[in-house]
């Protein structure tokens, strides 16, 4: 193969083989530093973008890869990822539609005490779904506020009429069942009451 007038065997950095129109070192298209075809870069240079898959070197990677310095090429995410910083299940960034970011994995569901929200702001844009927190009111809600509770948290109670909001506290002519995590109404003759019973005894008012 011939290079500037010399014979080589083979090319050096920068340079591919072509055999048309004759054998000769061909320079590879900057940023490659080792490439296959005037158009296919197998490795990118040091300091510039990183290989994709398609043999070109330039940045961002595309969803599913991360870019990785040691070897400037865009290497896989871990198969739970859209979207990562790096190739384990814990680098995630975002998640496929399916999944929900929490710390970082992708889960199929959230954990107690969180709802699914499938508009999360996550890069590169707004419709990836991530675990958020209940209101401190909730053990279990299907959003942020108090009046999204599906299960009260201990030491709340669930108010009449409601859907479903947690208080401490129950109105009057209601008592808080601290089992149930209700509040429950009091039975006749009572106004106020601290339980249910046969008689008066529970009443607090009549």
């Amino acid at each position: 193969m011939t290079k500037e007038h010399e014979c080589v065997t083979t090319c050096e950095a920068t340079f591919y083989h072509s055999d048309s129109p004759i054998k000769q070192c061909k320079s590879c298209v900057s940023p490659c530093e080792l490439c296959s075809s005037e158009t296919h870069c197998e490795t990118c240079l040091a300091g510039h973008p990183f290989l994709q898959t398609d043999g070109t070197c330039s940045t961002p990677c595309p969803s599913g890869y991360y870019g990785e310095t040691s070897t400037n090429s865009c290497e896989p995410c871990h198969s739970t990822c859209r979207t990562c910083t790096g190739p384990n299940e814990n680098q995630c960034g975002s998640c496929y539609n399916t999944r929900f970011l929490r710390e970082h994995y992708c889960l199929d569901n959230c954990p107690s005490g969180m709802f699914e929200k499938y508009t999360c702001s996550c890069a590169p844009d707004n419709d990836c779904g991530c675990c958020k927190h209940c209101h401190t009111n909730c053990e279990t809600c299907y959003d942020d506020t108090n009046f999204d509770c599906i299960v009260c948290a201990a030491g709340f109670h669930a108010q009449p009429n409601s859907d479903v909001m947690c208080m401490v506290n129950c109105p009057s002519g209601y008592y808080a069942d601290n089992e149930s995590r209700l509040c429950v109404a009091c039975s006749a003759p009572c106004a106020t009451c601290s339980g249910l019973g046969d008689g008066s005894g529970n009443c607090g008012s009549c």
